[in-house]
């Protein structure tokens, strides 16, 4: 086993390549996307798409797994968001017309699509200081996708930048906000990768056993990347977004990233939605 001085120094090396990546670096996180991608079809078939060959990817940058899904689908589309550069994003290697596809990007903070991701509460976020970036209006309207990549992560660059109470709770807004846009906007069939970590974490176990109600899952480990880290992805086919157990789903996260966002207005604990034990256990 490593030593902690060792795994350490290997982690802090990995985060200092991440935050200050060159072309040739990112370059490179593009390629190894795209063998991820690979590796997850050829294990679960994901990206094999038969309706109508619609991506939505959050956190989209570098682009891989939309490259990869493209590489299935020629005759796909893609809508995507990322964060710009200039507030800590990686760079983005696809774009319109890349293998002849319509790719459509939306560039901002994931965590401020309210209006994707159902969030109304107009008195509420009147009150807080980034009132003004909240976007209140749908960016995917009405739209359906066979497939949705949540693979967002906080991007330390970006993080810097917030105030202390905010970064506490934003690992937790995040994947909030990804599943509540993901589960909204994909399809009835469709599927739906969630990058997750740590599956001995209570929460993490929340979320596979939820997905396991309303879809049907795989937990994926790939070869080519994450072999020192607990992350991992959740692959779950044929997803009944509206049924029961996934309607549940969105207000038990809707109420998770409420209480992360507006924990300060409202004496909320950020983490008031965790369900105990024994309550889970006898359902």
């Amino acid at each position: 086993g490593w030593s902690m001085q060792s795994r350490d120094s290997y982690f802090q090396s990995q985060r200092r390549t991440a935050d200050n990546a060159d072309m040739r670096t990112s370059l490179g996180f593009f390629n190894l996307m795209q063998r991820i991608g690979n590796e997850k079809h050829e294990i679960t078939g994901v990206m094999s798409l038969v309706d109508t060959r619609n991506i939505l990817d959050l956190c989209m940058a570098s682009g891989g797994y939309s490259a990869s899904a493209l590489k299935f689908n020629s005759q796909a589309s893609v809508s995507g968001a990322t964060l710009p550069e200039e507030h800590g994003g990686h760079k983005l290697f696809v774009r319109d017309g890349f293998r002849g596809a319509a790719v459509r990007v939306w560039q901002g903070d994931l965590t401020s699509l309210a209006g994707d991701m159902g969030i109304d509460d107009g008195n509420i976020l009147e009150r807080h200081s980034d009132f003004e970036n909240f976007q209140k209006d749908e960016i995917w309207a009405g739209e359906r996708f066979d497939l949705v990549f949540c693979d967002s992560q906080v991007f330390r660059n970006h993080s810097h930048n917030m105030v202390e109470s905010r970064q506490r709770f934003e690992s937790r807004r995040l994947i909030c906000s990804q599943l509540l846009i993901g589960l909204r906007h994909v399809r009835v069939g469709g599927s739906m990768v969630v990058l997750l970590h740590k599956i001995d974490r209570w929460d993490t176990v929340l979320t596979i056993r939820t997905f396991d109600r309303f879809a049907s899952i795989t937990l994926f480990k790939p070869l080519a990347a994450h072999k020192s880290r607990s992350s991992f992805y959740l692959v779950a086919k044929d997803t009944q977004p509206d049924n029961e157990d996934a309607l549940r789903g969105i207000q038990d996260w809707t109420k998770s990233w409420k209480d992360a966002t507006f924990h300060n207005l409202t004496g909320e604990d950020a983490h008031s939605d965790y369900r105990s034990e024994d309550v889970v256990l006898k359902k």
